[in-house]
């Protein structure tokens, strides 16, 4: 009941500020200029063009602008829609009448990004809050598995700093609220970005890997990175915790009654193959579903340079608060493809020898 309130608070918040600021500290905010909030990844004005550009006839990868996925676009299309028919409609007239100056023609799209990005918000909050939660009842149980083959462990030691419910509630509602009272994600709602639906994909990504479901984090993590790629480089940390199995201790309501529990937990064993086969299968489905659905989509595997090749040939030149722009800026063209590929892909490198080393993290 408390996370429900404090989930309202936030969606409150939200709409609240998005109504009453007044409309020049909102242009500021929603400013396309504005790098610390928006990129060419994450802009709903970018958005908006791609889907008027569907609108009439024309892919939305003809020109330069568009970067979004198109399961993106599809979303939003039918999110809007729905926004055009019914009560639904008259409410978001009414607010955006009041709160904003929005086009008659764009208000409906404007408004399914607006909830989209709520959603987004609360449930990758609720997938953190998840991680959490689980994650204290993780470590818990591998401590006082440990302290077993420890002498110097004392029963009461163990039953001092043991881990109750309430320690693992108090957790998950701390990351909670951090998520959704987080100035940034806040401003990056009031600035429309689409940040935050990459950010429930990758957490929700989490969440099922944490909980062992290996179908559902493959498809999240699939999503994540057919949006914004560098999520891509989480498979490998999955796949090892899928595949792991580390002891979770069943908290109790007080420390007492924690080291009774001791005896239940389950040591770890080794990683298990057959689950790390299972969720790259699971991985190379999914990826070919989603590749196949945005092939029938748009009738055109432009997205594919669109939206991956601008991330790593890196064509946009603008300004911006990196310094990666001046760097392409002041190469010889004949060496900005090496540069571009390495400074793009080069994050890539460290998955395997990072994941390796902190494997024991899971057991």
């Amino acid at each position: 009941m408390q996370i429900a309130s404090w989930i309202a608070a936030a969606v409150a918040l939200r709409l609240g500020l998005l109504m009453l600021l007044p409309s020049p500290l909102l242009s500021y905010i929603q400013d396309p200029q504005r790098y610390e909030l928006v990129t060419p990844l994450t802009s709903h004005r970018r958005l908006l063009e791609g889907l008027h550009l569907m609108e009439q006839g024309a892919s939305p990868y003809s020109g330069d602008l568009v970067h979004h996925a198109p399961l993106v676009l599809s979303l939003v299309q039918s999110v809007s829609k729905q926004l055009k028919v019914g009560p639904v409609a008259q409410v978001s007239a009414a607010i955006t009448a009041t709160a904003t100056s929005m086009a008659p023609e764009t208000q409906h799209v404007r408004w399914a990004v607006i909830l989209l990005t709520l959603v987004s918000d609360v449930l990758a909050g609720l997938a953190l809050a998840g991680v959490a939660r689980y994650s204290v009842r993780w470590l818990d149980g591998s401590r006082l598995k440990n302290n077993q083959n420890k002498p110097e462990a004392s029963a009461a030691t163990s039953s001092l700093f043991a881990v109750t419910e309430k320690d693992a509630d108090d957790a998950a509602q701390t990351t909670l609220l951090v998520w959704l009272f987080n100035p940034f994600s806040i401003l990056c709602f009031l600035a429309h970005s689409t940040a935050s639906w990459d950010a429930f994909l990758i957490a929700s990504a989490l969440y099922f890997a944490v909980k062992q479901h290996s179908a559902l984090a493959a498809l999240f993590c699939v999503l994540a990175g057919y949006s914004s790629l560098y999520p891509i480089a989480l498979v490998a940390p999955l796949a090892l915790a899928i595949a792991s199995h580390p002891p979770v201790l069943q908290l109790h309501s007080a420390p007492s009654s924690a080291l009774a529990a001791v005896n239940s937990v389950q040591a770890p064993s080794d990683v298990s193959t057959w689950r790390v086969v299972v969720f790259g299968f699971w991985v190379v489905a999914w990826t070919l579903v989603v590749a196949l659905a945005s092939y029938l989509y748009i009738d055109s595997w432009d997205f594919v340079d669109a939206v991956f090749g601008f991330i790593i040939q890196v064509p946009d030149l603008t300004p911006n608060i990196g310094l990666m722009w001046y760097f392409f800026t002041e190469i010889f063209m004949h060496f900005r493809p090496f540069f571009a590929w390495v400074f793009q892909l080069h994050v890539f490198i460290y998955v395997f020898p990072l994941s390796v080393q902190f494997r024991q993290v899971l057991s």
